[in-house]
């Protein structure tokens, strides 16, 4: 039952507001490397890295746990993956782009 790129169900209270992106993300990274890692906290409901036509690593991925707390405790937590910090931020708090 993979649950890779789907969105919140909005039947059970949509947590699309809790979603994060995560920016940073080595382009050696896989798919399962990057769910293992987020997985490590908790219950996840959706982990998508981004990858280009190509397949190639586009650097970011999303990440929205089932629960609210473990969402909340991923933002305020400083993250590293295959020895890179990793910028875990809102998915709405930047319009989806980095904007710094």
């Amino acid at each position: 039952m993979a649950d890779d790129g789907l969105a919140a169900n909005p039947e059970d209270g949509s947590k699309d507001d809790q979603k994060m992106i995560v920016f940073g993300v080595p382009y050696s990274t896989t798919k399962d490397g990057f769910r293992e890692y987020f997985a490590q906290f908790g219950e996840l409901m959706e982990c998508e890295l981004m990858f280009n036509r190509e397949g190639r690593s586009r650097g970011f991925g999303f990440v929205l746990y089932k629960d609210d707390a473990l969402n909340k405790q991923c933002l305020g937590m400083q993250h590293m993956l295959d020895g890179r910090s990793l910028d875990v931020k809102l998915r709405d708090s930047q319009n989806h782009g980095r904007g710094e």
